[in-house]
């Protein structure tokens, strides 16, 4: 391999897991504003408006903003609250599957960066920490890296917030969850949590997308069964979950 070639190497990767300053990480064009995501990019995303207030499931109808869906109304999640940005689908959709198998880290920093500027109402200040959702060894190793990591040191380091990684781990090598039923998910997480340590009274979990909200709620527990006495759940996006 000549210099030539390593250096075009070097730059491609430099691309594809750094940001790239003044660039858009979505369509490679200039930016035209201070962030790596340009205007026009910035509002194709779908956002999250009339959502649960428990669930953060997407509800229609002109008054649907601060209630409860129905299936929240008939048996409240173990979380007390979740939160996210957008709605689970395109372009959203192609871009959290960018930073996660494609391995653009740059990708999952400007969604971070986007996220925080859309969530608000979110009160940070009453979080003791984050707790990233864990990946299980043989599912993190190959990868390289715990998307749902990356995304909680972006959010603790702009609040200045702890990141307990260590605390929780996956012991259970789960399945992928998306070919399965509500009662196929719920069981499929059951027993795969493992926490150590001391847990904070008031925690956020922090994952990149919650779709039926089995993972979540199962963190929840063995959170709440170690001391938490208040769970929220941040994700990026929130996937409309129609039960197989």
């Amino acid at each position: 391999m000549d210099g030539r070639t390593i250096i075009t190497a070097w730059i491609k990767r430099l691309k594809t897991h750094c940001y790239w300053p003044g660039h858009c990480v979505f369509c490679g064009q200039t930016s035209d504003t201070a962030r790596d995501c340009c205007a026009a990019c910035a509002q194709d995303l779908p956002l999250l408006q009339n959502a649960c207030t428990a669930c953060a499931l997407p509800l229609n109808g002109p008054f649907a903003s601060g209630v409860l869906c129905g299936a929240c109304q008939k048996k409240h999640p173990i979380f007390d609250s979740a939160h996210a940005a957008w709605i689970y689908e395109e372009p959203v959709r192609s871009a959290i599957h960018r930073f996660k198998y494609d391995k653009q880290l740059a990708m999952g920093r400007a969604l971070s960066e986007l996220w925080l500027q859309q969530c608000t109402s979110i009160s940070y200040q009453n979080i003791d920490a984050l707790i990233p959702v864990p990946l299980h060894h043989s599912r993190e190793r190959p990868r390289g890296f715990n998307q749902a990591a990356l995304i909680a040191y972006d959010l603790a380091k702009h609040w200045r917030l702890p990141v307990l990684r260590a605390s929780c781990q996956r012991i259970k090598a789960t399945t992928e969850q998306k070919d399965l039923s509500a009662k196929q998910r719920r069981s499929n997480v059951r027993g795969a949590f493992k926490i150590k340590g001391v847990i904070p009274k008031r925690v956020a979990i922090v994952d990149d997308v919650m779709t039926s909200g089995s993972t979540a709620n199962e963190l929840a527990r063995v959170l709440k069964r170690a001391g938490a006495q208040h769970v929220e759940v941040w994700a990026l996006a929130r996937a409309v979950y129609v039960d197989k």
